[in-house]
């Protein structure tokens, strides 16, 4: 019933899939003894204790040159922080890899660890440590070979299963953050529905449909383009001579504008510190225009107060930086971003709409194998408008409250509602969004 629903939406968005795995041995390279085969008991005190046939090795942690370790560990750091995850070492980095993503650690910060086996064991195998080298890491080939070959003899799942067990646990942060692997790319659609009242008491819907197309460019560079097409419709009174009222009621369809850009990982999550994406988008004026000749004696501006606009007919630039944190059980996330709107000349009037400042935070958290939830509270900030230099009204800054639940429903389809709330005059009433992607 869940899928022909969701076939019946006239949406679609992004993906990702999680897999059981089987259990099979932990793989350990060191400096001077080759590789063994074994089982992670725990670490403590600089020292790794491997369990291999009937002995018990206590190796110390500058021995190690790699390692594949497949039952999660409670681990304990110096700090007093617990995290629960996967070992994993590299050549050049001591790894974490958790729910929500890897973290990188200075082994010296390690105080104790148990096992934590009642979570899923998941084997680290190529595709993830080629994540790993996305994150600036370089494990050697040795180690590649080696975890690609026991995945084999094994019978441990596919490694791309594996990737996307890891990336699904953050999904919610796919339009900020960058997640997709090498070479992959996702098509999306999305549609709103929004419900507002205007400062001049104007009745307004619109249901914006939006097609996306994001694109891995390189290890930390993702490249989007989104397309939206909009139905709307503003319904307000006009007064007459006669002292009475007319209802009316102006509604369009029409392109928006389309945006394109890019997302940087700057550097990856550690222990202490977050993951840091920036984003740059360029925005075209190839919407509905808010803009017609004026229709009043006197008017100040060329806009149109009688049409909801789908477009905003100027030109946009936007910087944009996020930040995501894991504190298990939940994800800490947050980011700034500024937008720059280019003036232009409409009927004789050069309109300028006011650059913006949007600000958000929140937090989410899995409550399934197959499902999250995340809450954010988002805080923008509208410079006045102008018309031939002069001020029109006052600065907004609306606030509003959002709710989003992530579902795998397929493995290569995330579905994902949304409901923002108004927290302030200045916000739209209500906005609920439909998400769905594929990833290829």
């Amino acid at each position: 019933m869940k899928t022909s629903f969701i076939k019946t939406l006239p949406i679609i968005f992004l993906a990702i899939c999680i897999q059981p795995a089987k259990s099979h041995a932990d793989n350990l390279s060191l400096v001077d003894h080759g590789k063994i085969s074994g089982k992670v008991i725990r670490l403590e005190a600089s020292n790794l204790l491997f369990h291999r046939g009937q002995s018990e090795l206590k190796i110390p942690f500058e021995e190690i040159i790699s390692l594949d370790s497949n039952e999660n560990q409670k681990i304990t750091l110096s700090s007093g922080e617990i995290i629960t995850g996967r070992i994993a070492v590299t050549e050049k980095n001591w790894k974490i890899l958790t729910r929500f993503g890897e973290l990188i650690i200075n082994k010296k910060e390690i105080s104790t660890s148990v096992s934590a086996a009642e979570n899923s064991f998941v084997k680290l195998t190529e595709t993830q440590q080629n994540t790993v080298a996305a994150r600036g890491d370089t494990p050697s080939e040795t180690d590649k070979n080696t975890s690609q070959s026991t995945a084999a003899k094994e019978g441990a799942p596919d490694s791309n299963e594996n990737n996307k067990d890891e990336k699904q646990e953050i999904s919610f942060l796919r339009s900020q953050a960058v997640l997709l692997g090498e070479n992959a790319y996702e098509l999306s659609a999305s549609a709103s529905y929004i419900r507002n009242t205007s400062t001049f008491g104007a009745d307004d819907r619109a249901l914006i449909t939006t097609i996306g197309l994001k694109k891995n460019l390189s290890s930390n560079i993702e490249g989007f383009i989104n397309i939206p097409v909009g139905y709307a419709q503003r319904s307000f009174a006009i007064m007459n001579g006669t002292g009475t009222s007319t209802f009316m009621t102006n509604k369009s369809f029409d392109f928006g504008d389309i945006s394109a850009g890019i997302k940087y990982r700057l550097s990856g999550q550690t222990a202490s510190r977050p993951e840091t994406t920036l984003s740059l988008t360029v925005q075209a004026p190839t919407g509905l225009s808010p803009y017609s000749s004026p229709q009043f004696m006197n008017a100040r501006d060329s806009l149109n107060p009688f049409v909801y606009p789908i477009g905003t007919g100027h030109w946009q630039t936007t910087f944009g930086a996020m930040a995501f944190k894991t504190v298990d059980p939940v994800v800490l996330f947050g980011g700034i971003s500024y937008t720059h709107i280019f003036p232009h000349t409409y009927f004789g009037f050069k309109m300028q709409p006011g650059n913006r400042i949007v600000s958000y935070g929140g937090f989410g958290f899995v409550i399934s194998e197959k499902s999250s939830l995340s809450q954010q509270v988002i805080a923008e900030y509208s410079a006045p408008y102008k018309s031939n230099g002069a001020e029109l009204g006052t600065s907004a800054a609306p606030v509003s409250l959002k709710f989003s639940y992530t579902h795998k429903t397929s493995d290569i389809g995330i579905f994902e509602p949304s409901l923002q709330l108004g927290l302030t005059k200045d916000a739209a009433n209500a906005i609920f969004s439909i998400n769905y992607s594929k990833r290829y």
